[in-house]
C-alpha cells in the first residue's frame, strides 16, 4: 500500500498557539513522531523575515531547525523532515544546496494566480536537491482546465508530489474522489498525490479513508495529519486515527502510543488554552465556500445573529472569498448594521436632563455595586445600562446596540425606558421606543468603533454633554469567563479578537477625550487613556 503520512502538527498546528512551542515541547513532539514511524515530519514554516524567537516554529533560515534537531534524528531514522514556504516569503535563493542535512523537503504553498511564479521557484528548489511538495491552496476552486494546467506546469519539474488542498474543509467524499480522478489523469505516473484536509464539516477522517481506498496502489498517496487534529479553526485530520486505520486495515506498523503520550503532554495543555475543533464559524465558512476567518470575525463581534452572519458571508464578492480581507469584511459588517429603519422619537431630552452614569457589563460592577448605588442616590444621577439589565443596579434607561444582547434581555425591557440603535430588529411591543441612527454614530470615531459605550459617548458629545461617569467598562480580560457581570454564554473567547476589541475601544476613547470628560467609577484598562 503506497500511503505515507505527513504530520504537520508543528506547522499547521502552530496557527493555534501562534507557533510558540517551547523547545522542549517541540523536541518532544519530534521525538514522538519519529518513534511512531511517521513518514514525513513538517517542522514549521520558513519565512526570511521571521522574528519568532527561540520558541517559534517559524524559522528565518534552515540553520535554526537543523541545530535544534541535533541528535534527535540519528542516522537511519525513517522519517523525512520538511518545512513549508508561502510563496514570496522565502525563496530558492535563500536555501543552501541540499547535501544530506536532516531537512530534505520544502512544501511550496501558493494561490492559483501564482502558479507560474511557483513553478519557477519549485524548479530552483528541486535543482538544489530538495524534495518539493506542491501545495496549491484552495484546490477546490480549480476547474478541470485549471487542474490540467497545474499538472502541465509541474510535470516537467522534478517535484515529488502535487496536493489537493481542501483549504475550507468543504469537500464531500464523492467530490474529493472526482477531483482526484480529474487530476490523476493529467499527472505523470511517478508523481505522488497529496491530500490536505480541514475538518470544518467533520469529514477529514472519512475522506482520507475513501481516498486511500480509491487511489489504491496506482499512485503514491501522501496524507497530511496532525496529532490530536491540532490546527487552525476546525483542526485537521488526526494523525493517531489515521495511523490506527492503516495499522488495522492495511497492515502498517505505526506505533501510536508515543503520540498519545504527546497528547497528554503538551498538546492537551495547548488545547485547554486555545481550543480547536468544530464550530459554527467553520461550518458556515465551509458551506458558503469562503475563508474561515470571515466567519470567525463576525462571530467574535457577538453582535449579529447566525442568520445575519450567514447573510453577510453570502454577500462576500467571489473575488474576495479565497483570501481573507479584514477591510472587506469590516465594510460588509458595518453595511449590515447600517440598515435604515424608522428612527422614531429622539432620547435627547432624557439624556440631557440629568447627569448620567453609564453602566457597562464588566464584572467590576458586582464588587462596586454598593458604592455605585450610594453615589447615584447622593448625586441624583441617571443610570443608563448598556446592552444588559444589571442585577444589582436598577437602571432608569437601557441602551442597546447589539442584536444578540437585545434578544437576550428584551423580555425585561420597557419601551418607555428603551433606547436602541437603528440596526436593532425590535419586538412588536417595543415599536415606538427611542431610536438613534447607528450609521451616524459609528462613523464619528476612528475605525468606526461600534462598542456600545463608545456609541453612547458619541450621542452625549453630539448633545454637548460635558461629562459622564462610567462603571463596568473594564476592558476585556484574556480570561474570557471574567468579562461579564452576569452569566454570558455568548462571550468572545478568542484572545486575539479580545485584544483587538480592547485596542479599538481605547483608540476611540482617546479620540473622544477632548470632547467629553469620562470619570471611571470602577477599575478599567482604559482609565489612564491606554
Amino acid at each position: 500500500m503506497m500511503v505515507k503520512i505527513l504530520d504537520c502538527t508543528l506547522r499547521d498546528g502552530g496557527y493555534v498557539n501562534d507557533w510558540q512551542f517551547d523547545r522542549k515541547s517541540w523536541q518532544n513532539i519530534v521525538k514522538a513522531l519519529m518513534t511512531s514511524g511517521v513518514d514525513i515530519i513538517e517542522l514549521g514554516y520558513l519565512d526570511r523575515k521571521s522574528q519568532g524567537g527561540a520558541d517559534s516554529s517559524i524559522f528565518c533560515d534552515l540553520q535554526a531547525p537543523e541545530k535544534i534537531l541535533g541528535d534527535l534524528a540519528p542516522a537511519g531514522v525513517k522519517a523525512r523532515f520538511c518545512l513549508m514556504v508561502d510563496l514570496g516569503k522565502f525563496s530558492a535563493g535563500d536555501l543552501p544546496p541540499y547535501q544530506g542535512q536532516h531537512i530534505s523537503g520544502i512544501r511550496l504553498a501558493f494561490h492559483k494566480e501564482q502558479m507560474a511564479q511557483a513553478a519557477e521557484e519549485a524548479r530552483k528548489m528541486a535543482a538544489k536537491g530538495y524534495h518539493v511538495y506542491v501545495q496549491p491552496m484552495v484546490t477546490t476552486a480549480y476547474t478541470d482546465a485549471d487542474l490540467k494546467a497545474l499538472a502541465d506546469t509541474f510535470n516537467p519539474i522534478d517535484v515529488v508530489a502535487v496536493y489537493i488542498v481542501d483549504s475550507f474543509g468543504l469537500l464531500f467524499t464523492k467530490e474529493l474522489v472526482q477531483l482526484w480522478k480529474n487530476l490523476d489523469q493529467y499527472l505523470r505516473p511517478n508523481l505522488a498525490l497529496g491530500y490536505h484536509a480541514h475538518n470544518n464539516l467533520q469529514l477529514a477522517y472519512a475522506n482520507a479513508i475513501d481516498m486511500i481506498e480509491a487511489v489504491g496502489p496506482a499512485r503514491e498517496l501522501l496524507i497530511d495529519a496532525s496529532i490530536f487534529g491540532m490546527g487552525r479553526g476546525a483542526g485537521n485530520l488526526n494523525t493517531e486515527l489515521l495511523m490506527h486505520y492503516l495499522n488495522v486495515k492495511h497492515a502498517k506498523n505505526y506505533d501510536i502510543v508515543p503520540l498519545l503520550e504527546c497528547i497528554d503532554n503538551p498538546i492537551e495543555a495547548i488545547y485547554r488554552e486555545n481550543a480547536w475543533g468544530y464550530s459554527i464559524a467553520y461550518f458556515l465558512s465551509a458551506t458558503l465556500n469562503c475563508h474561515p476567518n470571515y466567519a470567525s470575525y463576525l462571530l467574535d463581534k457577538k453582535t449579529l445573529s447566525v442568520v445575519d452572519i450567514e447573510k453577510v458571508l453570502a454577500s462576500i464578492p467571489d473575488a474576495r472569498r479565497r483570501i481573507f480581507s479584514q477591510e472587506c469584511i469590516e465594510e460588509l459588517y458595518i453595511a449590515s448594521r447600517s440598515v435604515k429603519r424608522a428612527t422614531g422619537k429622539s432620547p435627547d431630552e432624557m439624556l440631557v436632563s440629568r447627569e448620567i452614569v453609564a453602566i457597562a457589563s464588566g464584572p467590576s460592577i458586582k464588587a462596586e455595586a454598593g458604592n455605585i448605588l450610594e453615589r447615584i442616590r447622593r448625586k441624583g444621577e441617571l443610570p443608563v445600562a448598556l446592552n444588559h439589565v444589571p442585577a444589582l443596579i436598577p437602571a432608569g434607561l437601557f441602551f442597546f446596540s447589539n442584536q444578540k444582547r437585545y434578544d437576550e434581555f428584551h423580555e425585561q425591557l420597557d419601551k418607555a425606558a428603551l433606547i436602541v440603535t437603528s440596526n436593532i430588529e425590535l419586538q412588536p411591543r417595543h415599536q415606538g421606543c427611542f431610536v438613534v441612527d447607528y450609521d451616524a454614530l459609528v462613523n464619528k470615531t476612528a475605525d468606526r468603533c461600534d462598542n456600545v459605550a463608545v456609541l453612547l459617548l458619541n450621542i452625549l458629545v453630539q448633545l454637548r454633554v460635558a461629562r459622564v461617569a462610567v462603571a463596568g467598562l473594564d476592558g476585556y480580560s484574556m480570561s474570557a469567563h471574567e468579562n461579564y457581570s452576569y452569566p454570558e454564554m455568548g462571550r468572545v473567547i478568542d484572545k486575539k479578537a479580545l485584544a483587538e476589541q480592547n485596542g479599538a475601544i481605547a483608540k476611540a476613547l482617546r479620540q473622544l477625550a477632548p470632547k467629553i470628560q469620562v470619570e471611571f467609577l470602577t477599575p478599567s484598562l482604559f482609565k489612564d487613556g491606554s
